[in-house]
């Protein structure tokens, strides 16, 4: 799972056809439940779609704590938070 920050998110988005997004807090008792199964569907994704080989699909996480640019950016108000990028879209599809 990748972990984006202001610095790789532009870039990550624009490498992968499509990209799960989680917008969480380190401290919010439902990242911290989703967590573990977030990560599951990422160990399954990079199984079944290698990164490297389809560049189909990323399943990543952004700590609004740490990022608190990107929370502003895609107007995230509430934790967790998933978006779904299409590449060529301007913007994400909520999840």
């Amino acid at each position: 799972m990748l972990t984006l920050t202001k610095v790789n998110f532009d870039f990550a988005r624009n490498k992968y056809k499509n990209l799960m997004v989680e917008f969480y807090a380190p401290w919010c008792g439902h990242c911290k439940k989703l967590a573990p199964e977030y990560t599951k569907v990422a160990n399954i994704i990079a199984k079944e779609h290698p990164i490297e080989e389809t560049k189909f699909i990323a399943i990543t996480k952004v700590d609004c704590d740490d990022q608190p640019e990107l929370k502003e950016r895609f107007n995230i108000s509430g934790f967790p938070a998933l978006k779904f990028f299409i590449k060529g879209t301007e913007e994400p599809e909520d999840y």
